[in-house]
């Protein structure tokens, strides 16, 4: 019996710990780093999948937009939707010109 509740409360510290080193691991990323987030050139329409390829997300990070809230937003949408462009149904959005999305499943 008492080695059953020694193996419960070192289970019980070891997720403890994992969790507290993902917190602490956790990183937020500026999308587009210095330039931010703006409608890319015509010739230039990969610019941000060249951005996120040089990174490595993780659950737990974070990913600042800054863009001008008067003409533009960030929507955050469904896989589907994202490769079918309908904003039609986003999960979130938003507006304000200074936005942060944690990412909180992976994919």
């Amino acid at each position: 019996m008492k080695g059953d509740n020694m193996s419960l409360w070192m289970m019980m510290v070891l997720v403890l710990v994992l969790l507290n080193e993902a917190t602490i691991n956790a990183k937020e990323f500026k999308v587009g780093d210095d330039l931010g987030w703006q409608e890319p050139d015509t010739n230039d329409t990969l610019v941000y999948d060249q951005w996120a390829a040089s990174k490595r997300f993780h659950v737990g990070d974070s990913l600042f937009f800054e863009y001008n809230k008067k003409n533009d937003s960030v929507l955050v949408v469904e896989k589907w939707d994202y490769y079918h462009c309908n904003t039609s149904k986003p999960i979130t959005a938003f507006d304000n010109g200074e936005s942060m999305v944690e990412l909180d499943r992976p994919g």
